[in-house]
Order: structure tokens, then C-alpha cells, then sequence
């Protein structure tokens, strides 16, 4: 589900507003989506949310969906910014790089012209690399949700290639060298889902990226995964707000 929440006021032809997409975790309803969107509330704001699609399919349709609406957004507004944001929650992060994955190559690379746009990358519980913790992690989720969700979690595993495909060719487009997003990664001090994960990708960064100009900034809250807004509204806020200027 793809949805422009706020669009910003026309101004003067030279000031211009962010473009920011909020990627949400799997089945965000919209009250949830219009908090995370409260953050970054005047700029041109989108929010996408996946279905719980365990072969991935359905997301990368879903994917390639939001690429032409951000792409008609663009051609369409005259006032554009020549900036993009994307803020990613739990699975969201995932979609994040499928994203620019598809932004490199879908339709032959029509859409490469956004890359130098986005500016910086929130990743928010999750970033993950490898499908055995992709499994680990949302199985224990689909636990919680009763007898049903438990049942759900033993099929799971059928669709572990799926996720290893994922993670050996689209995560990679994270850690690209060619552009300069900088990165927010936030995680929480007690997140059972995805532990360590956050801290796996600042290593990771550090290792791949050659840029010294490039930035990444890790902000930890003492909450479970993806809890740290609900938590800590005005400090979750705060980082990024702190973050964008950088």
C-alpha cells in the first residue's frame, strides 16, 4: 500500500521541501503510519507498507509500484526538491533496499535519476543480512500472535531461499560506494527479534564504504524492537531532526 500523506504547501519557486518515504513494518495500520508521519510533517511525505508476503513476490511487485508513483510524483511537481529521505521500520528496512535496488536497474535503470537525491537513511529494528536471522525474527514475531501465528512460523522456513535471495542481492545496494547517503541506524537495548543487528551493519558500513565523508550515526534506545517512538516520541524526533542537518 502506497500513500502520500502530507504534501506540502506551495511556496516561492526557489524554496523547496523534502521528498520523505516511511517505509513501515509488515501490516502498519494507517494510525500508526500518520504517527511516524507527524516527524517529518511539511515535507512531501509517503508511506509504503508491505503485506506480510513471506516469498517476497507480492513486496517486490508492491516495490516497483512505488517507484512509478514516486517517479510521477517527481515529473508532476513543479516546486520538486532535489532531496529524498527514506525512514524504514523493522521489516521496512528490507523494502528500503529492494528499493534502491530497483531504483538501479527496474526498466533498465529509467529510474537511476533519483539515487543522487536521497540525501540520508533512517533504519530503524531491523537491517538485516542474513536469512537465518530473517527467519529467527519473524518467527518468533508470528509466536506471539497465538496458536495460529505459531503454525504460520513452522511454514515459514519453506521460503528461506527466497530470503536468502534477498539478502545476497538486495541488501548489498545498502552499502554501494557510487552515491552519498548518509545513515540513522536505531535499535533498541532489549530487541529479542533482530539482536545485534543494527551493530552488525555500522561494522559492515565501516568495512565497505570508502568515503570518510560518508556519516553513519547509531542512536539506541533502552526498548524492545521497535518500540523506541512509542517509548521516547520526542528523543526518537530529536536524533533525526539533529541527524538531517548534518
Amino acid at each position: 500500500m502506497v500513500e502520500l500523506i502530507f504534501h506540502a504547501s506551495k511556496c516561492d519557486e526557489n524554496e523547496t521541501k523534502p521528498l520523505v518515504i516511511i517505509f513501515g513494518f509488515f501490516n502498519s495500520n494507517k494510525k500508526i503510519m500518520e504517527k511516524f508521519c507527524k516527524i517529518w510533517e511539511g515535507n512531501n511525505v509517503f508511506t509504503f507498507v508491505s503485506t506480510l508476503d513471506f516469498t517476497t513476490i507480492l513486496m517486490r511487485k508492491e516495490i516497483k509500484k512505488l517507484v512509478k508513483k514516486i517517479h510521477i510524483f517527481l515529473k508532476n511537481n513543479n516546486n520538486k526538491s532535489k532531496t529524498i529521505y527514506l525512514h524504514g521500520i523493522s521489516a521496512g528496512t528490507c523494502n528500503i533496499s529492494t528499493f534502491i535496488r530497483y531504483l538501479h536497474t527496474f526498466k533498465n535503470g529509467k529510474f537511476c535519476y533519483m539515487l543522487p537525491m536521497i540525501k540520508s537513511i533512517i533504519l530503524d529494528s531491523g537491517v538485516v543480512s542474513d536469512e537465518k536471522k530473517v527467519l529467527a525474527g519473524f518467527s518468533k514475531t508470528l509466536k506471539q500472535k497465538g496458536a495460529i501465528g505459531h503454525l504460520v512460523s513452522l511454514i515459514f522456513p519453506i521460503f528461506k531461499s527466497k530470503w536468502r535471495y534477498h539478502c545476497q542481492t538486495d541488501f548489498p545496494y545498502l552499502l554501494r560506494n557510487e552515491y552519498c547517503w548518509n545513515y540513522l541506524i536505531i535499535s533498541g537495548e532489549y530487541d529479542d527479534f533482530f539482536p545485534n543487528a543494527s551493530d552488525s551493519f555500522v561494522e559492515m558500513f565501516k568495512k565497505s564504504v570508502q568515503d570518510p565523508k560518508r556519516l553513519i550515526v547509531q542512536k539506541k534506545f533502552n526498548s524492545k524492537h521497535a518500540l523506541h517512538f512509542k517509548n521516547y516520541p520526542n528523543e526518537y524526533k530529536e536524533s533525526i531532526n539533529n541527524f538531517i542537518v548534518l
